[in-house]
């Protein structure tokens, strides 16, 4: 709350502004301003008093507040105790002698109070004047019963109560016989107060405090009472009252439902079934919803607790949700957005991403997005600029603040940048922007199963998984974080992540379907973008070998035999996708040159297979399966088996090579072959004559074929000369043991004498 630094003097009433939240703030505020009256008269020796008006006299005030809860008359019985001390100590100029005095003194109290008494220390009750112009308060001007002078002091007693409201009034207090909340508050001018309440009995604190009292203490009253103290509290103008919670657990009327085996527990007070019957219908009808538009299962283990309180609309907000105690606390209006806010915070909390306005901007637009799927008019955010006054870098409201013009715009603020966001990615984006930081995912993905890391979530992996989910190639997302998100410390790490993320897009581009390294994925995640421009640069110089790589295995493919395979090693894109680190690059970058390597033996190799088809090569080639061979040298290579392949190419070309040698070789043995061949049928074509010549002078039947004699006749013996023969026997058979021939002439015939 906004306030005046200090009692001001003069009988004037300041202005009272009374601010009340809207949304899921929900702020019950005031500002006070300027409420004291006081008087100072200058006594002149032998003159009329004159009323000095306009100074400033020093007062010394003790203000002790007491709060009394009673269940039973649904009410809370205040008493304010005020001690007044003058401490403004007469003077004497050459005008005159000045003496100083006090008449009366403002009191500012909330406007609902009943049974209002003004009295003195003695129990005199002393005239006063309300000033109700503004709304939400009242200003008490109290008129002392006699002037205070110098070192005099005097007390006033105020006393009211504050009544009890039914659920959804408009009145400020809750008290009944199951909870008790209102708010404990002092006149913001005062330096320093003690605030006491009373704790009926049965009754538990359940959270009583704020940033401007504190926690309290818990003690004994001389009555036995429980009390909460708040012990001479130093007053901040703009943080003057405590929201005090108490509850009668056994008194609450307690409820359960179970929504898709979730089982949920509901407290609410007694007499309010409609609003037991509206947190019911929600549950049943959106929780569901809400579980798939977030895309994560429930996360609690434990059953969730809902609760009807007024305590989070005191301390301006409509609800909240502990995260400790898994207890949702709801005010009592029936307002089903709060309803799916509040629920969304089981997911969106601190433990999803740090900044707070992330975790509430996700909360109202899911949120917003069930209560128009179970049939309500979808809310908007409330308007909110950067540029407004209380406007700051949205991630430097980080916790809650008693400031209320700040937390009702980042509640805006929060939710119309969320908003925005799912203008420019749409909400499947965001869903899975919520799933990869609730599952460690990494930001920059890889194929297959994202990894996980241990980081600490927070408006940079936002900005990451936004950007990379949604391909947001116009930095609108960027855009908004720099006009509504960051400081100016932290706008300037955007302009080396953008050129980073340029060189990397350059890389997923040239990477074709192999994802950039892990390494360099690592490095951009962590923001770290001198180690990333640097791995880049080396993951580029792989992908040059490897379409090297490529174009020469292309090549080789149309050396091969129709259906042989021939591709890249699968191992040269998990090597350089896992690589982790600048070692992992380093074997990437080896074994995708010995890939290459392989490759272009094997494509030599081809070249030479084809090149080999003249003449004596064919001659040479017979008998092998060169194209085969190299296809089968192929087929280890895609497999990865390179150093076989490359051993293979270097046989095979060496073979090749070797090939005309090897056909002349053949030539020069299939002449003489031939030769020989040529010879022998020379040999049998002139014999085979003679016998002709033999048969065509007989007579008769033909004789049968002759044996081929042996191509070299049998030697004759040295001393025998060929004219010495001796002379065959009448009747013997020719040489080569044919049959004579039948002759005409009778057998009983003399046959011719050697002599004749």
């Amino acid at each position: 709350m906004a306030g005046s630094t200090g009692w001001i003097t003069g009988r004037a009433a300041g202005e009272i502004t009374a601010v009340t939240g809207a949304g899921t703030i929900g702020r019950i505020l005031a500002a006070v301003v300027a409420t004291v009256v006081a008087a100072a008269t200058a006594i002149l020796a032998g003159a009329d008093p004159v009323v000095a008006v306009g100074e400033n006299p020093d007062v010394d005030t003790a203000a002790d507040y007491r709060y009394v809860v009673d269940p039973e008359a649904g009410e809370v019985a205040v008493t304010i105790e005020l001690s007044f001390t003058a401490d403004k100590p007469n003077r004497t100029t050459s005008s005159g002698y000045y003496q100083y005095y006090f008449e009366g003194t403002g009191l500012v109290v909330p406007a609902e109070v009943g049974d209002l008494a003004v009295t003195d220390g003695a129990g005199r009750e002393l005239s006063y004047e309300i000033d109700d112009s503004i709304e939400g308060v009242s200003q008490l001007i109290i008129d002392f019963r006699r002037n205070v002078f110098y070192r005099q002091t005097t007390e006033v007693i105020v006393s009211f109560t504050l009544p009890g409201g039914r659920a959804r009034s408009d009145e400020l207090t809750r008290v009944n016989e199951a909870y008790a909340a209102f708010e404990a508050w002092v006149d913001p001018r005062l330096e320093a107060a003690t605030v006491t309440v009373v704790v009926p009995d049965g009754f538990v604190d359940r959270g009583t405090g704020s940033d401007g009292f504190g926690r309290p203490t818990v003690d004994e009253d001389e009555d036995g009472d429980d009390v909460l103290v708040f012990e001479n509290t130093g007053i901040d103008p703009e943080q003057y009252w405590a929201a005090v919670s108490l509850a009668r657990d056994e008194e609450l009327v307690t409820s359960e439902v179970e929504v898709d085996g979730i089982e949920i527990d509901i407290q609410s007070w007694p007499g309010d079934e409609q609003w037991t019957r509206f947190v019911v219908d929600s549950l049943e009808d959106g929780l569901p919803i809400l579980i798939d538009e977030v895309g994560l299962d429930w996360p609690l283990d434990e059953d969730l607790l809902i609760i009807e309180s007024y305590t989070p609309y005191l301390n301006g907000y409509a609800g909240w949700y502990d995260l400790l105690t898994n207890e949702i606390e709801i005010g009592d209006e029936l307002d089903t957005h709060v309803m799916y806010h509040e629920l969304s915070h089981v997911w969106f909390n601190g433990e999803l991403f740090a900044e707070r306005w992330i975790t509430e901007g996700l909360a109202d637009e899911f949120g917003a997005e069930v209560t128009e799927a179970v049939g309500e008019e979808r809310p908007t955010p409330p308007r909110a600029r950067p540029t407004e006054p209380v406007a700051q870098p949205l991630n430097r409201w980080s916790s809650l603040t008693e400031d209320v013009e700040l937390e009702q715009w980042g509640y805006a603020a929060s939710w119309t940048v969320t908003r925005a966001i799912v203008d420019e990615v749409g909400l499947d984006v965001l869903s899975d922007a919520v799933q990869a930081a609730a599952t460690d995912q990494i930001a920059y993905v890889g194929d297959g199963r994202p990894e996980t890391e241990v980081r600490r979530n927070d408006w940079r992996l936002y900005l990451d998984l936004l950007e990379n989910g949604g391909a947001v190639t116009d930095g609108a997302v960027t855009d908004l974080f720099v006009e509504w998100v960051l400081t100016s410390a932290e706008a300037a790490d955007l302009d080396q992540r953008a050129v980073s993320r340029d060189r990397y897009a350059t890389l997923v581009g040239d990477g074709v379907a192999w994802a950039p390294p892990l390494a360099v994925r690592r490095a951009m995640s962590s923001w770290d973008f001198d180690e990333a421009d640097e791995l880049i640069a080396a993951a580029g110089e792989i992908l040059v070998e490897r379409d090297e790589a490529e174009e020469v295995v292309d090549g080789l493919a149309a050396s091969l035999p129709a259906g042989a395979r021939v591709t890249l090693p699968d191992e040269l894109e998990s090597t350089y996708e896992a690589a982790g680190d600048g070692d992992g690059l380093g074997a990437s970058a080896e074994l995708t040159a010995e890939a290459l390597a392989a490759a272009e033996a094997l494509a030599a190799t081809g070249l030479a297979v084809d090149g080999a088809d003249g003449f004596v090569e064919r001659i040479g080639a017979i008998g092998t399966d060169h194209p085969g061979e190299l296809a089968a040298a192929a087929e280890r290579f895609s497999d990865g088996d390179l150093a076989a392949a490359a051993g293979e190419a270097e046989r095979l070309g060496a073979e090749v090579d070797d090939l005309r040698r090897r056909g002349w070789i053949r030539l020069g043995s299939a002449v003489v072959v031939g030769a020989l061949l040529l010879a022998v049928v020379a040999v049998l074509v002139v014999r085979r004559r003679r016998r002709r010549g033999v048969a065509a002078d007989g007579v008769g039947d033909p004789e049968p074929p002759t044996p081929i004699a042996p191509a070299t006749p049998p030697a004759l013996p040295a001393t025998t000369a060929p004219d010495a023969l001796p002379a065959l026997p009448a009747g013997s058979p020719p040489p080569g043991g044919s049959e004579p021939d039948r002759l005409a002439t009778p057998v009983d015939d003399p046959a011719p004498t050697a002599g004749s």
